[in-house]
């Protein structure tokens, strides 16, 4: 699935038949420049070519000439279709958003920027195919998105060997030393983040001296396992197990059996939202060990899947904690209008991502009068940090978000994220 999407911008209106010329029956220009090249009517068609080309110099001369304002694209690769497709239009809405921000003001001093979004669906044999695409496009100098671990590994290499800047959100934990590519830029908290999080609600919110962390196979989510059991060893909870589970089995009760009779102090789920959905509501009537979301599992989607069994549990978030004061509050106001829907979880991100990746392009062409690849990723690295919706936008040398926070949440009510609890700041 290709979706180009291009923001609206202000165009002269150009009626049928182009502009007209007295005394050549109204004849288009095209059709005039067709006459001369042509030779036909070549008397005519010469007399009114230089007449109109003498008016053009004269407006010219007095308005001062400048280039023709350019177009720079930038690419989204997101789930767009799906299960998870919720989470994708989050962040297209949010670009979109961005987008129509800067051109309204001139785009980035006088170049339009477009939008190509591409659909993954989360999956890492799309993002590698949507990488791709758009690393073969000259004209895209950024990519924004891959919001699953399995899309970014795949794309990544990809836009390295272009030389393409790629700001992801992904949770990836299989990266070589932890570091992701030297394109790769990422915005939500590293991995260890993540789990030192986690760890700390199985440890002072659900009060647990024993936990079973539920996992899909795959050596991503393998390494991520490896991170959280290392963390949860570290505040004093020695007893963890591990147990994996497949997306596509059929169903969940004989996993959940083995899960209760383990009788865990917490049970945090690591797997994509709907496998986690499904394994709360089979838990439910056998345990009443809390519940801990995982980043793969952390989507409001969660919540139609698994109904009133995840009453209590708890989540993380990256982004909806700082959503406060005015500014946030006009943010939620305008998405809100051109979505038709409240912002979510990666909707402040992607905004954030957006505006970040756009300044950068500003300041390569403020320095060197020019827009590309080398150049963006170049001021992604080195540029100054950016206030943002979310708090400082900057990169560390591992390309890894400077202070990026995480919120700790409660389900109540049939809410997502729930109740706040506390925030987590990076090391």
């Amino acid at each position: 699935m290709h979706l180009p999407y291009s923001l609206p911008h202000g165009h002269q209106e150009v009626r049928p038949g182009g502009p007209s010329v007295r005394g050549q029956g109204r004849r288009p220009l095209g059709r005039l420049l067709a006459d001369v090249i042509g030779g036909r009517r070549t008397r005519s068609a010469r007399t009114t070519l230089v007449l109109l080309l003498a008016l053009l110099l004269t407006i010219g001369t007095a308005c001062g000439l400048r280039p023709v304002p350019g177009i720079i694209k930038i690419g989204l690769v997101a789930p767009l279709g799906g299960s998870d497709s919720a989470s994708g239009l989050q962040l297209l809405f949010a670009v979109r958003l961005a987008l129509r921000e800067w051109n309204a003001n001139g785009g980035i001093d006088g170049f339009r920027v477009d939008l190509t979004a591409n659909d993954d669906r989360g999956a890492g044999a799309g993002g590698e195919q949507q990488a791709r695409a758009l690393a073969i496009d000259p004209g895209i100098v950024g990519v924004i998105g891959h919001v699953t671990a399995a899309s970014a590994l795949a794309a990544a290499p990809h836009y390295e060997q272009s030389g393409l800047a790629l700001i992801t959100f992904a949770n990836v934990a299989g990266w070589s030393n932890g570091t992701p590519p030297s394109t790769t830029f990422r915005l939500a908290p590293p991995p260890a983040q993540w789990a030192r999080a986690l760890a700390d609600l199985a440890s002072r919110q659900a009060k647990a001296d024993s936990a079973i962390i539920v996992h899909e196979p795959g050596p991503d989510d393998e390494a991520f396992v490896g991170a959280v059991e290392e963390a949860l060893h570290s505040t004093g909870i020695l007893t963890v197990r591990t147990i994996a589970v497949s997306a596509t089995q059929s169903g969940y009760d004989q996993a959940a059996q083995a899960i209760a009779e383990q009788r865990p102090g917490a049970i945090i789920l690591a797997t994509n939202f709907v496998t986690a959905g499904e394994i709360a509501a089979q838990l439910r009537p056998l345990t009443t060990a809390p519940l801990i979301l995982a980043p793969q599992a952390g989507r409001p989607e969660i919540l139609r899947i698994g109904g009133a069994a995840l009453e209590g549990a708890y989540t993380l978030s990256p982004a909806f904690g700082a959503l406060q004061g005015e500014k946030s509050q006009q943010f939620i106001e305008d998405y809100r209008q051109l979505a038709a829907a409240v912002p979510g979880d990666y909707s402040a991100l992607a905004y954030d991502a957006t505006n970040l990746l756009l300044t950068a392009a500003r300041s390569q062409l403020r320095r060197e009068g020019h827009i590309d690849r080398a150049g963006v990723l170049r001021e992604l690295a080195l540029g100054d940090p950016l206030e943002g919706l979310t708090g400082s936008l900057a990169f560390d040398q591992q390309r890894s978000r400077r202070n990026a926070m995480l919120y700790a949440y409660q389900l109540s009510g049939f809410a997502y994220p729930g109740r706040l609890l506390d925030s987590e700041q990076s090391h």
